[in-house]
């Protein structure tokens, strides 16, 4: 019983992002960073991605992303906007002191824009 709570526990505490393809620190991250600038977003999706590869020195290799999603926002029943939302965040070669995980991620920028209803 214990296992299955632990379970329910970790998939709704999870960040959903649809056709997502990045970790899931990562997609937290991502997540928080949109509701803190542009709110909730329902069916938050990945539409593509950009990678940069960074060379810092002696070894050290950073990512940049650079991400398109789409999600919507209810304003009526059963009526939404749609936003266009693009997200600049990092993977860099560290150790992260909170996760107490190799790597860490920064969003760097949000950027929502609402778009034509998409059919």
């Amino acid at each position: 019983m214990k296992f299955i709570l632990v379970a329910l526990m970790t998939l709704s505490a999870s960040a959903s992002i649809i056709n997502s393809t990045f970790e899931a620190r990562h997609n937290d991250k991502i997540v928080d960073a949109i509701i803190n600038e542009c709110n909730v977003m329902k069916d938050l999706t990945l539409v593509a991605t950009k990678k940069e590869k960074v060379v810092v020195d002696q070894g050290i290799v950073d990512y940049k992303f650079v991400s398109t999603f789409t999600g919507k926002q209810r304003y009526d029943q059963n009526m939404f906007d749609h936003y266009e939302i693009t997200v600049e965040s990092w993977l860099f070669d560290g150790y992260d002191h909170n996760t107490k995980e190799a790597n860490w991620y920064y969003v760097d920028s949000v950027e929502c824009e609402m778009t034509a209803e998409m059919q």
